[in-house]
């Protein structure tokens, strides 16, 4: 089973979006951030900041960095069953 770019990037999102919830930073207001409030942003699973990560994925108050997204595609493919393949029928 393999799983495409977006489809663990959602995942990772989803994740992130509960971890959120859960450590209750989640807030129903949104506004416009400061300029220093973005460039302050870290990813939530490895802290790097804006500033050293290519692409940011953001939540509400939350957000991973494209090599954590990368890392989780790789331990989901490491970790899926390969696809069911039927035995050819019997004539």
């Amino acid at each position: 089973m393999t799983f495409s770019f977006s489809t663990v990037a959602a995942l990772c999102f989803a994740g992130a979006v509960l971890l959120a919830i859960f450590l209750g930073i989640f807030t129903s207001k949104w506004s416009r951030p400061k300029v220093s409030d973005v460039l302050d942003q870290r990813c939530g699973f490895c802290s790097k900041s804006r500033r050293d990560a290519r692409r940011f994925i953001a939540g509400p108050q939350v957000f991973i960095c494209d090599e954590c997204v990368r890392a989780c595609v790789k331990i989901l493919e490491e970790d899926a069953e390969p696809p069911f393949e039927p035995s050819p029928a019997k004539p």
